[in-house]
């Protein structure tokens, strides 16, 4: 199964042969096994570790995937923050994965439906709670 995280800053999606293969990276060839190539060391990427890195919107293998979020600077400004983001939701939601990208208060942000849930939430209960504050509240046991 997909998953997302982020590594040294960089959104990165890891997927198997199947789910490259639902996304459209690689190659489908009749009768023969999938064939997904990294696009940094031209290489065949093993079928059940194939990277995706947002901020290229590109597929590698694992040792390509590291050296890359190790040896790049990730950028943070809002265009390509942007770019990076809707990459990642975009082929994250064609798998199913777990979390989803955003910036909240100027950093970059993995969260979870359970997550956004809980906080929507929290919020309604504290603006039900402050909403309440300004009106006077009678106990209908006396």
């Amino acid at each position: 199964m997909a998953k997302g995280f982020k590594n040294k800053g960089h959104l990165v999606i890891q997927m198997n042969i199947q789910e490259a293969t639902k996304c459209n990276f690689g190659f489908e060839i009749p009768g023969l096994n999938n064939l997904v190539v990294c696009g940094t060391c031209n290489n065949e990427c093993k079928p059940a570790n194939i990277y995706y890195i947002a901020a290229l919107n590109e597929v590698m293998c694992e040792d390509c995937m590291n050296d890359y979020c190790n040896n790049m600077n990730h950028h943070n400004d809002k265009d390509s923050l942007t770019y990076e983001i809707a990459h990642f939701n975009d082929i994250g939601t064609k798998l199913n994965i777990e979390h989803y990208a955003d910036i909240i208060n100027d950093a970059l942000v993995l969260y979870t439906d359970k997550e956004i849930k809980e906080y929507i939430a929290d919020n309604e209960a504290n603006d039900y709670l402050s909403s309440m504050e300004s009106h006077e509240i009678y106990d209908v046991n006396v």
